[in-house]
């Protein structure tokens, strides 16, 4: 009878911490997203306290210290992540572009490869695995793999900017000039857009639209479009 009863209170024990800390956690969802990063943190450390075993908690509080720039805390948290939960994609992803963030672009593509996997409708594993690919020089590899992100969520400016980069390196130029078109047509203030289109039209020998685009760039903050009108723009 006592053996049940000490059982039975440490059970409650075990509960009520896992209550406390999902608590704690929640709170650190909401400063996250609010975005307060340090008081984000200090909720997940809470969390983590009371639950040494809460995979999410880890993966939430790499995501804070990641926008800390702490880089290896933030690996630190995703590898324990990853090590309590090894079916949870997003600590995968979130580790992923850490290891981008440190072009260590072979071992992020295995990241976004596992991440896939195990979440196959996630568009952005398929859009940062795309833009790694790039990176490394694989630009038929980027594309096939921004298809897909196209395919899951076609609204995503960054994937047809992403996807004319790879045409532009490949020179397949019209097909470049419609990503950024899209680009442009989805997220109109964005300066990049209007600045590699630019570029691929500068390439094409076509002068007028090319300063249009930089000009365009120019007046929404980019500064490499300046150099470009400096130089080509006369």
């Amino acid at each position: 009878m006592k053996k049940l009863i000490t059982i039975s209170i440490i059970v409650f024990i075990l509960l009520s911490s896992c209550q406390k800390a999902s608590f704690y956690y929640n709170r650190g969802l909401d400063k996250y997203y609010y975005p307060d990063y340090v008081g984000a943190k200090a909720e997940f450390d809470k969390a983590i306290e009371l639950n040494s075993n809460y995979a999410e908690a880890y993966d939430m509080r790499g995501n804070a210290k990641s926008q800390l720039n702490d880089t290896a805390g933030a690996m630190a948290d995703y590898n324990k992540s990853i090590e309590l939960d090894p079916k949870d994609a997003h600590a995968y992803y979130n580790r992923g572009l850490i290891k981008g963030k440190q072009k260590d672009y072979t071992a992020a593509i295995a990241d976004f490869s596992k991440a896939m996997e195990l979440n196959p409708k996630y568009y952005r594993s398929y859009l940062v695995r795309g833009y790694a690919k790039e990176k490394l020089n694989d630009y038929a590899g980027a594309i096939a793999d921004l298809n897909k992100a196209i395919e899951l969520y076609p609204i995503d400016d960054d994937i047809y900017s992403y996807r004319g980069n790879a045409k532009t390196e490949l020179k397949d130029y019209t097909g470049a000039i419609a990503d950024y078109t899209k680009a442009i047509e989805l997220a109109p203030r964005n300066a990049n857009h209007y600045f590699y289109r630019g570029y691929v039209y500068h390439n094409l020998n076509n002068k007028d639209s090319a300063c249009i685009d930089w000009k365009k760039a120019l007046e929404l903050g980019s500064e490499d479009a300046n150099d470009s009108i400096k130089a080509y723009c006369k």
